[in-house]
């Protein structure tokens, strides 16, 4: 991915999904010198959020948003950690049932 700051990241995310979605469950990109999976697989995705979930808190983002000044990101569960992340988790995991991730 070639970032010429041209146009924004997350346009250039989304023609990253859009040419390998349909050939590929997921794809490595660099963020400077930083690996990241971008995934494209929803049984993938279910698996990261519900049986993997210890392996994926405290992201990057991870005190980064003023829980205060922003309660809608700041409460985003990509932004939690600890119980906190384990609770938003719980609340969320019904969305990713089989049936539904299908739809």
């Amino acid at each position: 991915m070639n970032n010429s700051g041209k146009q924004h990241i997350y346009k250039e995310l989304d023609v990253l999904y859009q040419k390998y979605k349909k050939t590929h469950s997921h794809i490595g990109i660099f963020n400077f010198r930083s690996p990241r999976l971008l995934i494209f697989d929803p049984e993938i995705c279910r698996d990261i959020l519900i049986k993997y979930f210890r392996n994926f808190q405290a992201t990057e983002f991870y005190g980064k948003i003023d829980r205060k000044t922003d309660q809608l990101f700041g409460n985003h569960m990509f932004f939690l950690t600890g119980d906190e992340w384990k609770t938003k988790r719980q609340e969320v995991s019904p969305a990713f049932t089989n049936s539904r991730v299908r739809l």
